[in-house]
C-alpha cells in the first residue's frame, strides 16, 4: 500500500532482490571484486571493491536527476538502498581482514567476528 512502507520492509525487500539478482548475477563481493579489478587496469589506479557499490550509486544519482519532476522510479530508491548495503557489507569484511575484530563504526555497538558476521 503506498505510503505505509516502512523502512524495515524497504530494507528486507532490498535484501530479497539482492539475493534473486545473485542467482544470475554471482556472488555480489565476487562482482565488486572483478568489477574493481577492471577499473583499477582500466584507469591505471587502486580502485577498492568497497568503492565499487558508491560508483555504481553516484551512477544512479545522475540517473535519477534527469527523470524529470513526475518520473519517480522505486527502483532507483531501490538500487541505491541495495549499492549502499553491498558497500556496508563489502567495508566491514575489509576491516575485519585488517584488523581480526573490528568494533563497527556505528552507534549499535556493535562488533564483527573474523568471517565479517555481526554479533
Amino acid at each position: 500500500m503506498p505510503g505505509s512502507t516502512k523502512p524495515r520492509d524497504v530494507l528486507t525487500r532490498c535484501a530479497e532482490l539482492i539475493e534473486e539478482r545473485g542467482q544470475t548475477h554471482g556472488d555480489y563481493v565476487e562482482n565488486m571484486e572483478t568489477i574493481a579489478k577492471l577499473w583499477s587496469a582500466f584507469l591505471g589506479i587502486e580502485i577498492p571493491p568497497y568503492k565499487v557499490p558508491i560508483m555504481f550509486s553516484l551512477s544512479k544519482a545522475a540517473r535519477m536527476k534527469h527523470e524529470g519532476p513526475d518520473g519517480l522510479n522505486i527502483d532507483d530508491y531501490e538500487d541505491l538502498t541495495s549499492y549502499g548495503s553491498i558497500g556496508t557489507a563489502i567495508a566491514e569484511k575489509t576491516l575485519v581482514k585488517t584488523s581480526g575484530q573490528t568494533v563497527l563504526g556505528n552507534d549499535c555497538g556493535t562488533t564483527t567476528d573474523n568471517e565479517g558476521d555481526r554479533k
